[in-house]
């Protein structure tokens, strides 16, 4: 318990520095476990999206490009929550075995998305920031592409290393209007996540590119980084209602399928492929499933 003291009273004399520095226009802040955070101005507008040149249609979820307003500046963690930090919460985390991801410094992986959540509370009820009006939480989508889109300039590292990272965001179809301060949509089935991770696949080191898994998923590629920052707004409604069928579900027949075999299940049968579905024009297949073993 000794040693938990110290740590908050650490906290306690780093929060007192940093408030003043910001009073005296400092741009970084390190709290009492460690984690470096960059101050990311506000009041910026910025194009968010991209529209593919991918010839088989991969990152089309990236449109349509929309003007993205962030009214408010935030600090982001100049790296991911590593495996020492994020063990002071989760003790009995297992780590990733590979090289990238396996040191005390390394980013942390096979932390779900709601263990990134757990974690955050936990940041915040041990070692609440002192900055009025601030707490830890996960980037939005917009801010976490922003900073990305300028992370040199911003001296954050591994944005498109080290391990995907999970945003607050649920994953869904952007919008065509303008938006200010956007949180993503209001219900989803998958969390959206960001960057490239140590597999470093080719295309996938584009700031605009998205990804998402189930919020429970442990997964050895993603992990999380922190921002401190003001309260978001309600996710804003976007004129017509939202249909209350999930985005992978539309347009799907929902009645109950049935399978007859065409021949007894003791002949062996052979039949050219079925199609499934058709990508719309100028998208073009196939989609491939790939099975991968990690070092």
């Amino acid at each position: 318990m000794e040693g938990y003291s110290a740590i908050k009273k650490i906290g306690v004399l780093a929060g007192t520095l940093f408030v003043f520095g910001l009073a005296m226009g400092q741009t970084t802040y390190t709290n009492a476990i460690g984690m470096k955070f960059q101050k990311i101005p506000g009041n910026v507008t910025f194009s968010m999206g991209k529209v593919t040149t991918d010839p088989n249609g991969v990152f089309w979820d990236g449109v349509p490009v929309h003007q993205v307003r962030i009214s408010h500046a935030y600090y982001l963690g100049v790296a991911e929550v590593t495996n020492a930090q994020y063990e002071l919460f989760q003790a009995s985390h297992v780590r990733g075995t590979h090289r990238a991801v396996s040191g005390d410094t390394q980013p942390a992986v096979n932390v779900s998305w709601t263990q990134a959540e757990a974690f955050i509370s936990w940041l915040n009820h041990n070692y609440p920031s002192t900055q009025p009006g601030m707490s830890y939480r996960l980037p939005t989508e917009a801010e976490w592409e922003y900073a990305a889109n300028s992370a040199n300039n911003f001296s954050l590292g591994m944005m498109q290393s080290g391990a995907e990272e999970w945003t607050g965001d649920w994953y869904g179809p952007y919008p065509r209007e303008a938006q200010t301060d956007p949180v993503g949509p209001d219900k989803g089935v998958f969390r959206v996540s960001r960057g490239n991770d140590y597999n470093a696949y080719p295309g996938y080191s584009d700031p605009t590119v998205r990804m998402g898994s189930l919020p429970w998923d442990l997964d050895p590629c993603i992990g999380f980084r922190v921002v401190l920052g003001p309260p978001l707004p309600p996710n804003p409604p976007r004129g017509a209602r939202a249909s209350t069928t999930p985005v992978w579900a539309r347009d799907v027949s929902q009645r109950a399928a049935t399978f007859q075999p065409p021949v007894s299940s003791s002949t062996p049968y052979f039949s050219t492929p079925e199609q499934y579905f058709t990508l719309p024009s100028p998208l073009r297949g196939p989609f491939i499933v790939m099975i991968m073993s990690l070092p």
